[in-house]
């Protein structure tokens, strides 16, 4: 503890007394995680709290996020963490999709994100793949009109002259 000359004891009297994870010295003479938002700087922690002096999440205080981390992670989730996405409007160009449950912008987050018919199927990276792995994925997606896998792996119309009749008996898949 520090003692002033009238025999007050405190923790701190500045923040040359405080270090580790309590590095600043409150007012009332106690160290303390933070005084204010610039000291919390991690996404899952980005608030400080006033009553606490503890870095807390986001769900007090939504627009920290897009104050602190603006470019890169401006919305706060329901889980608190400041994130890329909260929904699919927050993100664009290749990565079209949020992953909600890590607040990231990815390819796609199921088959119907997928909608070239060269790479129809969701995979477990977030990225659209080829139909080898679920052969029906085609017929599901595409009833009708692209209902094979083809060798290439897209959806094609057919793969052999069994899928063809009437005015087109002939398979042609290019």
């Amino acid at each position: 503890p520090q003692c002033s000359s009238s025999g007050a004891c405190v923790q701190c009297f500045s923040v040359v007394h405080c270090s580790g994870t309590t590095p600043f010295c409150s007012g009332s003479g106690t160290c303390v995680q933070c005084l204010d938002n610039d000291a919390c700087t991690t996404p899952a922690l980005p608030v400080c709290s006033g009553s606490t002096m503890r870095c807390v999440s986001c769900t007090s205080n939504p627009s920290v996020c897009s104050t602190k981390f603006s470019g890169s992670l401006p919305y706060c989730s329901s889980g608190g963490s400041c994130v890329q996405c909260t929904d699919n409007s927050h993100c664009s160009g290749a990565t079209p999709a949020c992953k909600l449950s890590t607040g990231t912008c990815v390819a796609c987050v199921a088959d119907n994100d997928c909608g070239l018919t060269t790479l129809p199927l969701y995979s477990a990276w977030n990225t659209c793949t080829t139909c080898y792995s679920t052969p029906g994925v085609c017929g599901t997606r595409y009833p009708g009109t692209l209902p094979q896998c083809s060798p290439g792996g897209g959806c094609v119309q057919c793969t052999g002259n069994g899928h063809c009749s009437g005015t087109t008996p002939v398979c042609s898949p290019t």
